[in-house]
Order: C-alpha cells, then sequence, then structure tokens
C-alpha cells in the first residue's frame, strides 16, 4: 500500500478538536477497511501557526485516502503521495493501534 498526505485547513482548532480528528480518521480508516477497502490511519501533524493539518494514511490509492479523510469529517485540500525516506513507498507506521 502506498502512504499518503491528506493536507487540511484548521483554522481556530483546538488541541481538543485535534484529538477528535484523530479518532474520526482512525474509526473512519477502520470503517473502510471493514467494507473491503484496506485503509489505515497512521498519525497527524498539526500546525496551529499555518492553520494547516496533515493527516497520513496508508491506502490503496489517492482517492481512498481522500475518502477516508472524508469520511472523518475532514475537508481535503490536497492528498499527494508520500515516503518514509527509507526508499519504501509507505510511511512507517508506529501510530497504528
Amino acid at each position: 500500500m502506498q502512504g499518503y498526505l491528506v493536507e487540511t485547513y484548521t483554522a481556530g482548532v483546538d488541541p481538543r478538536q485535534q484529538a477528535s480528528w484523530e479518532r474520526f480518521a482512525r474509526s473512519a480508516a477502520e470503517d473502510l477497511t471493514t467494507r473491503g477497502t484496506d485503509v489505515r490511519f497512521i498519525r497527524a501533524f498539526h500546525v496551529p501557526e499555518d492553520e494547516i493539518s496533515f493527516f497520513v494514511f496508508d491506502a490503496p490509492s489517492r482517492r481512498d485516502a481522500a475518502l477516508a479523510a472524508e469520511h472523518a469529517g475532514l475537508e481535503p485540500l490536497r492528498v499527494v503521495a508520500v515516503t518514509d525516506g527509507s526508499g519504501t513507498a509507505k510511511p512507517r507506521d508506529r501510530e497504528r493501534t
């Protein structure tokens, strides 16, 4: 599977909302997986100064990563493939539960 970075606009969001979005992202990925599309939420990065957040998903396609974000209540501005620097296309999954 490929890793995808989903960029979202998050102006005026407090840390509690950020934690909620991470739970929603994880739940959305799990829901899509039970429906037959293998998607995993890896982690999120929040940049309050720039009013932006990034959510990393492993997914079969860019569209599936965007679908997981939308299912979580996020509004993807951009979805791009990412690598983890080890020469593989998949981010390291340190946050998986």
